[in-house]
Formats: C-alpha cells, sequence, structure tokens
C-alpha cells in the first residue's frame, strides 16, 4: 500500500536509528552486505534521520536516497552520516524506502485494493519523506523554500523519478544524480508489469493474475527476500499516476523539473550511459553542473587501479572517511583535502 504517516502525543523517543527496510543479509548478524547493512531488517522501516546544524534557523535542506540495486541499504549506514553537512550549515535528512517486490509490484488485486494504479511504492516512500520534511522545516530550523534531493545509483534512480514525476512537481527545487545507469531504460508498462506481478504470485504457490490481496500479504516476507526470482522487483512502472512518462522521455520533451541539476560519474564504472543526454537535455533551462570522479584513496588503490569504482564517491561527499567501512583509521591527509572539496561542493 501507499505510505501513511501517522502522528502521536507528547514527545516521542528518537534516539536510535529505525530498522532498515527488509533485505537479503548475511547470516552471521554483523558482516555488512553489499549496502552497507548487517543485523536485523523489518517491515517497519520507513523512518528519516535528520542532523541539523545547532540553532538552525532557516537552513538549506539535503535529503539524501542511497543506493544498493533497489534491494538493500539504508540511511542510517554509518557513511551516510550527516555530521559534516550540520557542521558546514546544512540540514541533512536520510530517507529509508523499501525495496524489491515490495518496492515495485503491480498485480490487479494490489490495484483493487488501493483503488489506483500505484506500483512504485519505492518513489511513493520517497515522496512521502520529502512532502514531511516541507511540512516539518521550521521545527528542526530548515527551509523549506531551499530542498535538494540527492542520491547515488538506485537512490539516484529515484531522484530522476522525483525529478520527472508529477506527484513530486514543487516539493524541491535541486537534485544531485551521482552513477546511475538507469537514466535510459524505459520503465515496465503497467500491463507488462502486471504480467510480472502475477509470475511474482504464481512463484509462491498463488493463482497467479487471479491471486487475491489476502493472499499475496499473506506471503512470508522472509519468504519473498529468500527466492531470487521475486527479489528484485521493478525500478520504474509506469503507473500513470506517479510516473506517466520514463526518465530519458521526460528530459526529451521538457516535462521533467527545470531545476538546477548535478550529475556525474565515477572513472571505474563506464561512464554510465544516459548522464550525458540527460545533462544536455536539461541545459536549456536551469543550471546543470556535470562532475567526473576519479579519485582512489591510498588504502584502495591496489584494490581499484582502474579508477574510483561504484559509490567511491559517497564518503568523500560525506565528509565520513573516518567511519567508512573500507577506510577508517587509513585516510591520509590528501584523502581528507579531497574530501573537503567534494564536501564542499555538494554543500
Amino acid at each position: 500500500a501507499p505510505p501513511q504517516a501517522t502522528s502521536w502525543s507528547g514527545v516521542r523517543d528518537a534516539k536510535q536509528f529505525g530498522a532498515p527496510c527488509l533485505q537479503p543479509t548475511n547470516p552471521d548478524g554483523m558482516t555488512p552486505n553489499g549496502g552497507g547493512v548487517a543485523g536485523a531488517t523489518s517491515e517497519d522501516c520507513l523512518y528519516l534521520n535528520i542532523w541539523a546544524p545547532a540553532g538552525a534557523r532557516n537552513a538549506p535542506i539535503m535529503i539524501w536516497l542511497y543506493g544498493g540495486g533497489g534491494t538493500m541499504g539504508a540511511g542510517s549506514v554509518s557513511t551516510y552520516d550527516g555530521g559534516a553537512f550540520a557542521r558546514d550549515g546544512v540540514v541533512l535528512v536520510t530517507v529509508n524506502y523499501r525495496h524489491g517486490a515490495l518496492a515495485g509490484l503491480a498485480h490487479p488485486a494490489i490495484e483493487a485494493a488501493n483503488g489506483s494504479a500505484d506500483a512504485n511504492f519505492h518513489l511513493l516512500d520517497s515522496l512521502a519523506a520529502v512532502e514531511w520534511v516541507n511540512d516539518n522545516a521550521a521545527a528542526f530550523g530548515g527551509d523549506a523554500g531551499n530542498i535538494t534531493v540527492f542520491g547515488e545509483s538506485a537512490g539516484a534512480t529515484i531522484v530522476a523519478n522525483l525529478v520527472t514525476s508529477p506527484l513530486a512537481k514543487g516539493l524541491f527545487h535541486k537534485a544531485i544524480i551521482e552513477s546511475t545507469g538507469s537514466l535510459p531504460t524505459p520503465g515496465a508498462t503497467l500491463d507488462r508489469a502486471k504480467e510480472i506481478g502475477a509470475a511474482f504470485a504464481t512463484a509462491h504457490g498463488l493463482p497467479g493474475k487471479d491471486a487475491s490481496i489476502a493472499q499475496l500479504r499473506a506471503i512470508p516476507a522472509d519468504a519473498i527476500i529468500a527466492q531470487a526470482q521475486t527479489r528484485g522487483g521493478l525500478r520504474t512502472v509506469i503507473d500513470g499516476r506517479s510516473k506517466t512518462q520514463s526518465i530519458m522521455d521526460s528530459f526529451a520533451v521538457g516535462s521533467a523539473m527545470d531545476i538546477p541539476m548535478i550529475i556525474g560519474t565515477n572513472s571505474d564504472e563506464g561512464r554510465l550511459s544516459g548522464t550525458q543526454r540527460v545533462a544536455s537535455y536539461a541545459m536549456t533551462g536551469a543550471p546543470v553542473f556535470q562532475y567526473f570522479f576519479d579519485y582512489v584513496p591510498e588504502v584502495r588503490r591496489a584494490d581499484n587501479p582502474n579508477g574510483a569504482p561504484h559509490a567511491a564517491e559517497i564518503p568523500f561527499v560525506f565528509d565520513t572517511l573516518n567511519i567508512d567501512r573500507r577506510i577508517s583509521g587509513r585516510a591520509t591527509a590528501e584523502d581528507h583535502q579531497v574530501a573537503d572539496l567534494d564536501h564542499a561542493c555538494w554543500v
């Protein structure tokens, strides 16, 4: 179902991170998966985290959407700590969103139960977070008139979908798209998504397109995660509501938001297809800045002889070299200089 924020009375204890959304994790409960997550995950996971400057008032807001192939990750991963942004006058918000088949799924029973054709639940989760930030910005010292959404890989795909979603217009003012290869992907039609949803039901022993909403909701979430055939879900469905056009088509015809953007790739990820095209389409309006990140920290150079791999820019953008699990305790003075520069560019 689409996400719904619930209110409460009094002061709520929010000193601990909420659980990451359901995803495959390593059985030892300690070793992080490819999205940086270890330990327990949950369906009760739609939480966001806020780092605000001391005494913040009308501070710019940046909302981060993590990567992880659309199947893993969390806003609580240490590399995404917002302390450096808050130190430099920015309110940093990290957002959890649903993964895999729990995030991108269409089926006739789901459509009937929800009363709409919504299929991009990861996008709706992200939209709900951006709407919540708009509504509550003043309470944590942020400026609802100066919001940037940014993300990497699968998170950058969500950012691009937000920039091209009719439901997001006016909710934010700038965007940063880091290292996503999904920009040229056309997106599944709703009919095709329903076919995939029927196959999902069949794979779990249900009568395909005729499965009921009660039967679909009764599938144990762990069973969905455990089965590779059904784990993945869809990145983008042209469902007619949250998405009416593919990402590239929206930029090509000028229906995407005309807002300032940063977009780019790293040196060892093949200059991901579509980045230059989106930049070219978008350059007709608000400013577009392109980056090319090719720095490899000293401790990683033996493992990365061909340049900066996927996600390598993130601890530099966040200035979190000292708590990034691959670099912590081994960063050089040069590494910190690069982090200072990259972080300053994003700020």
